[in-house]
């Protein structure tokens, strides 16, 4: 019994490298006794597979960056917030330059950068070109949470990099 155990055991690990190679193909696997156990496979290909791969893997990478972006003191649209404004030209922008980023209304903008402010994390000045013009930069613990955050979602965004390589248009 160990014997034909351990035999289909490796032949379901061969398998489990063939799905990872070619994620492109389906494999479904039965099995049945007839005295003994044996293994069909039969391969087909599911053109849904690598966009359903896709969405897996980005509701994965937003879920940890998520669990991540908590580890780092932020709040996860903290994060996002943070990660915009770092990510603008000379690493500021304004609130009407939010909304379009994040898709938010302008008032959940507004409130998200108050909040952002109160713990320290954005800082505010004014626009030597408008007086009008508010812009946003990150302080120094804004930097600073928001780089452990970036730092630790490394390995996820190399995945979710893989999965997209492998979409086809």
């Amino acid at each position: 019994m160990d014997a034909r155990r351990f035999a289909i055991n490796r032949e379901l690990r061969a398998l489990k490298s063939l799905i990872l190679l070619d994620p492109d193909v389906v494999f479904t696997l039965d099995s049945w006794a007839t005295g003994c156990a044996k293994l069909a496979l039969v391969v087909t290909t599911n053109r849904y597979v690598p966009a359903a791969q896709f969405r897996a893997a980005l509701r994965r990478f937003l879920r940890q960056s998520e669990d991540i972006a908590r580890a780092a003191g932020l709040t996860p649209r903290q994060h996002l917030l943070l990660l915009q404004i770092a990510g603008s030209p000379a690493g500021r922008t304004t609130v009407s330059e939010l909304v379009e980023k994040l898709a938010l209304t302008q008032s959940a903008v507004t409130e998200l950068v108050q909040r952002a402010e109160q713990a320290g994390l954005v800082g505010r000045t004014g626009s030597l070109d408008d007086g009008r013009v508010v812009h946003l930069s990150l302080t120094s613990d804004g930097e600073a949470k928001l780089a452990r955050a970036h730092d630790a979602l490394g390995r996820e965004r190399a995945e979710l990099r893989r999965v997209i390589d492998g979409l086809e248009d």
